[in-house]
């Protein structure tokens, strides 16, 4: 599709520069005539391209010597109508001060906003790429969901305006291919039309409607609206037709959000094994989904534009001239095959044309430019694939190696910002397992000294003290253990079963007792689900969560209370320790189970219980986590995966 439109955009500019040297060779000869040409679409759009292709080819005949000026408006879907009659003042003002012999308005678009302009130039119009029914924007309600615009003769209006010379028109033959469906299809009842997001496909629903109604009261009409309904809800209206429906394709370019639509997606609408008639009354679909239709011929002679232009420049009775392009019945013989159409069954002058034949001879016309090319070029191509194989080779060994340093120089700065960060961490770690390892150690040699002299309740008091420091050190110990297991993969669990009721107790009862709660400003507390709870894991793992969990707790609380315990999950048990500490920042958070984080670096502790409780509980397969914010405390988590019997809940 954008290889297509950079095709157009090269086309569009070298037909500008072939109309420039057009109308430099007129000026030479005699006085040209400005010929405003305003486009509905952008300028590298099909039609305006193939416009400027037949406009390049007219020859400059004496008569005419038209001076060609031309603008587009890049109109899209109608969604955006509110603003087109503004874009189109612009242009006009724009040219408004020169003697326009004439404007030619290419698209309905610009056409019916032409149409409902209050002011315009004085100036002869001419309108090409349009239809005769149409709809009118200048009354448009701000939700256009709601709208559905009147069907209206545009050439009638074109005449009211004043000062239009003619349009080249095409007829959209909603009667006819109604009465088609009705010769084929007897039981057919129910006709929907399909329509798109634009102008067009308006302009087609309020034709549909009007025919319907004045025309055709025993057919139940239904709006298949692509400016309300997406394609999906489309196309599940569709799959709920029966073989008493059937549906009319008009235009599919732009879907209810403004989308352009790829060409062939509304064959994507239809199921493929479907049995619904479907009729095509622009050609859309024709070559793929629809049977056939009757429908427009889509052949403009610029020429005859040119010269009904000049005729009405001419004639004092200033008589529009309109002209509509014919119509013909064309049919898919795939689908007439699919559905058992025979040829006598369709109109007389009906043209049937075969998809795959369509192929072969786009094929045989690609081979045959493809030969003329190879013939002219092929001691150029020789030479070219011969230096590209040998550019290509390089540029392949060079990317290689390129691709292999980038690698190699990522996973060097990958691999010293690795060894800067465990170089500081190990740091870290050893400068606080030096302070951490010297204050028990300091307290245990300087109390047992004083021990040899003091009295027997001094010496209960120093054997209280050395005792804690021996918990101290060994819990010391223990974690440096567990990191290297953990660091070598090796951690270890028993499990065997045991009552979690009794474990939070024993835990509550032990640590009670470590940290001598004495006072009331913090408030230690269990929580329990119920009186028994029997699971199958590591009683001693539990235990050393929950001890890492209410020691980190109890160093950051200092009024409220810390509260232990678990609830029951219909997979495992949640254990929790929540306290009124402190709180963690939000940033903090995701740091706390590294090895060697401490939050405060002041506060008694290696920065290890922490990942070591991950460990375990990744280990159980559960997973750990923290909910906290800074002064309203924490409640660490963590849920381990089991089966649990339980009775008597609280």
């Amino acid at each position: 599709m954008k290889f297509l439109n950079q095709q157009r955009t090269i086309l569009f500019i070298i037909l500008l520069i072939i109309a420039s040297s057009y109308n430099i060779y007129a000026n030479n000869s005699q006085p040209s005539k400005k010929v405003l040409i305003i486009t509905s679409y952008t300028a590298d759009s099909e039609r305006v391209t193939d416009f400027i292709s037949i406009l390049s080819n007219v020859e400059n005949d004496n008569n005419y010597n038209y001076d060609f000026i031309m603008e587009n408006l890049d109109y899209r879907g109608i969604y955006e109508c509110k603003t087109w009659s503004n874009k189109l003042r612009r242009v006009l003002n724009k040219y408004n001060s020169q003697n326009l012999k004439s404007i030619i308005l290419l698209g309905q678009e610009a056409w019916s906003t032409y149409l409902t302009l209050d002011s315009v130039p004085n100036a002869p119009f001419y309108g090409c790429y349009i239809s005769e029914r149409g709809i009118t924007i200048n009354n448009t309600p701000n939700d256009l969901s709601e709208w559905f615009p009147e069907s209206k003769n545009m050439r009638l209006l074109a005449i009211d305006k004043g000062r239009c010379c003619g349009a080249l028109m095409n007829r959209y033959d909603i009667e006819n291919n109604i009465k088609l469906v009705q010769l084929l299809y007897p039981s057919v009842n129910k006709v929907a039309i399909l329509t798109d997001n634009t102008y067009g496909g308006l302009s087609l629903l309020g034709h549909f409607k009007e025919t319907v109604n004045t025309k055709f009261k025993n057919i139940t009409p239904i709006y298949l609206d692509g400016s309300k309904l997406s394609p999906s809800d489309i196309k599940q209206q569709i799959s709920n037709f029966d073989n008493t429906t059937a549906i009319l394709i008009g235009t599919w370019r732009i879907d209810n959000n403004g989308t352009f639509i790829l060409n062939g997606s509304v064959d994507n609408l239809i199921p493929g094994d479907s049995q619904i008639p479907i009729l095509t009354v622009t050609g859309v679909g024709l070559k793929s989904i629809a049977l056939g239709g009757n429908i427009p011929n889509y052949d403009y002679d610029i020429k005859r534009i040119l010269s009904d232009i000049y005729e009405y420049e001419h004639n004092t009775s200033k008589k529009p001239i309109f002209r509509y392009t014919s119509n013909r019945y064309i049919f898919n013989q795939s689908k007439m095959d699919q559905f058992g159409i025979k040829p006598f069954e369709i109109p007389s002058d009906s043209e049937i044309i075969s998809p795959d034949d369509d192929k072969i001879k786009q094929y045989k016309d690609y081979l045959i430019y493809g030969s003329i090319i190879l013939i002219v070029f092929i001691s150029a191509l020789i030479l070219s694939i011969s230096l590209f194989c040998r550019l290509k080779r390089m540029n392949k060994i060079l990317s290689k190696q390129k691709e292999e340093l980038d690698n190699q120089t990522k996973a060097i700065i990958l691999a010293k910002e690795k060894a800067e960060e465990s170089d500081k961490l190990k740091s870290t770690f050893l400068a606080n397992m030096s302070h951490e390892i010297r204050t028990p150690l300091n307290a245990i040699v300087g109390f047992s000294e004083l021990m040899k002299d003091g009295s027997v309740d001094e010496r209960n008091e120093y054997w209280s003290i050395i005792n804690d420091n021996n918990e101290l050190l060994l819990r010391l110990i223990n974690d440096i253990l567990d990191l290297s297991k953990i660091e070598a993969g090796m951690i270890e669990l028993k499990h065997s079963p045991f009552d979690m009721v009794k474990c939070i107790q024993n835990i509550y009862l032990t640590l009670s007792k470590r940290f001598d709660i004495k006072d009331d400003k913090v408030k230690f507390k269990i929580s329990i689900p119920c009186d028994i709870c029997i699971i199958n894991k590591d009683q001693n793992r539990i235990m050393q969560l929950y001890t890492n969990f209410v020691t980190n707790a109890f160093k950051f609380t200092f009024k409220g209370h810390i509260t232990i315990g678990f609830e029951l999950l219909d997979n495992g048990i949640k254990l929790f320790c929540e306290d009124t500490g402190v709180g963690i920042e939000k940033e903090n958070i995701p740091k706390v189970f590294e090895r060697f984080y401490k939050l405060n670096d002041f506060a008694q502790g290696t920065g290890l219980g922490m990942a070591i409780c991950k460990a375990i509980v990744e280990a159980e397969g559960g997973t750990i986590g923290i909910d906290s914010s800074p002064g309203s405390g924490s409640t660490f988590w963590a849920i381990i995966p089991c089966d649990y019997e339980c009775n008597k809940e609280r």
